[in-house]
């Protein structure tokens, strides 16, 4: 089976899914912007441009340097015999690793911050926000992966995993999901709950870098970025950054911050 189809196939199914329990079972519903259909439309364009420009504008995409790292023999990975499951657990933990630190990247140089604050200028965060990100900071962002990818030498399948999961995990983690606290007690063990990433999209600077990880918690607690709780709570916690303009909560302005 085609590896973009099934990417399609597991982004449309968990999206269609995050969206329809926040719906009926949400975790924050004080503020107005959650039933702004326009915020949410915005977050939806961005998404498919984003999907178009990387469609026509990128030549090669991680997948295919995978493939071509197999078959030219590139890559620490690619230099050992390992086993198939050791090399795709270790590809894949790799480039999360790799992610985590971008992120970092993104909130610690301005140039990229300029970029990356589109995706805080959200001043609530739904499951659509989880890919609401600048046409230039995904063109970036794949930049990375592929030199990741080179790196390590991940085969397709391993990246292919990647990809999904880093899907998956981020709007996962945006969702405005209610979760049991102690079932999120539980999850947060290992995975970033809604209620830990919520904390970085905090209009206090503090909280904002933190919780940088989108799949697992450990990377922000090796690293010592993770905040366990927002200070205001999290139904009464700000959400976004201060003085955002309104106009630019929404599409096509919201490309020009």
């Amino acid at each position: 089976m085609d590896k973009v189809f099934i990417r399609i196939v597991f982004f449309v199914f968990f999206m269609v899914l995050f969206m329809t329990i926040q719906k009926f079972f949400p975790r924050r519903a004080q503020s107005p912007y959650l039933k702004d259909y326009k915020r949410e439309a915005s977050n939806i364009i961005i998404i498919f441009l984003n999907s178009l420009l990387v469609r026509f504008l990128i030549p090669i995409l991680p997948i295919g340097m995978a493939m071509i790292c197999i078959e030219r023999g590139i890559g620490i990975l690619n230099l050992f015999n390992f086993n198939d499951y050791i090399e795709i657990i270790t590809a894949v933990i790799f480039l999360d690793i790799v992610i985590y630190w971008q992120h970092r990247l993104f909130h610690r140089l301005d140039i990229l911050w300029k970029l990356h604050k589109m995706h805080h200028f959200d001043p609530e965060i739904t499951t659509s926000t989880g890919l609401r990100f600048h046409p230039f900071e995904i063109m970036i962002s794949i930049g990375i992966k592929l030199l990741a990818v080179m790196v390590i030498g991940a085969s397709p399948l391993a990246v292919l995993i990647f990809e999904i999961l880093l899907n998956v995990t981020a709007m996962f983690n945006h969702s405005n999901i209610n979760i049991p606290i102690k079932v999120d007690r539980m999850l947060r063990k290992v995975l970033i709950t809604p209620d830990v990433h919520r904390i970085h999209h905090s209009v206090y600077r503090g909280e904002m870098n933190a919780n940088f990880g989108f799949s697992v918690v450990y990377w922000d607690i090796i690293f010592k970025t993770f905040i366990n709780q927002p200070k205001d709570g999290h139904l009464n916690m700000r959400i976004g950054l201060v003085g955002s303009p309104e106009e630019k909560i929404y599409f096509p302005k919201m490309l020009w911050l």
